[in-house]
């Protein structure tokens, strides 16, 4: 039977064959696969390669201390999908942020009194920075002035 190519999908290439009556077959997982028409043959092949669902419940905490389950991946994308303890469902990319592991309620408890501690911190720092910003470049064209007029002073006398 002659080969017709190679058809991708899902991110993996197979051999497509063509019978002598117009048929096109394909193995995929052990199974032959067959359709009068590469498309046909190309649905069949995104079926048999599609991944079966699994229910998972991993429990997490955000960085804010809000509760979630992660419950999967999503197929296409591969984000992380989430249902929060509010009931809000959303899919979370897995570079979407710190994730904590689920948290005691004493963990929770220190988690909320250190980012007390760090919030008053940055305030107290801006505020710091704040108080003692210093414009240089002003300061360097004001020396700069002060420099020249002297020269010119000296210069003139």
């Amino acid at each position: 039977m002659p080969s017709m190519g190679k058809i991708r999908v899902r991110d993996a290439e197979y051999e497509v064959d063509i019978t002598l009556d117009g048929i096109f077959w394909v193995v995929v997982n052990n199974e032959k696969l067959s359709d009068s028409s590469l498309e046909g043959l190309r649905k069949k092949m995104i079926v048999a390669t599609k991944r079966p669902a699994a229910k998972v419940s991993v429990p997490f905490v955000s960085v804010e201390g809000v509760r979630g389950v992660a419950t999967g991946i999503h197929g296409s994308t591969r984000n992380i999908l989430v249902r929060w303890e509010n009931g809000k469902t959303e899919q979370l990319n897995h570079w979407s942020g710190l994730i904590l592991d689920d948290l005691t309620p004493q963990e929770n408890e220190e988690r909320h009194d250190l980012r007390a501690r760090y919030d008053n911190a940055s305030k107290a720092l801006k505020k710091f920075q704040s108080d003692h910003r210093f414009d240089l470049l002003r300061a360097v064209q004001d020396a700069v002035q002060i420099a020249v007029k002297e020269a010119t002073k000296d210069v003139a006398d």
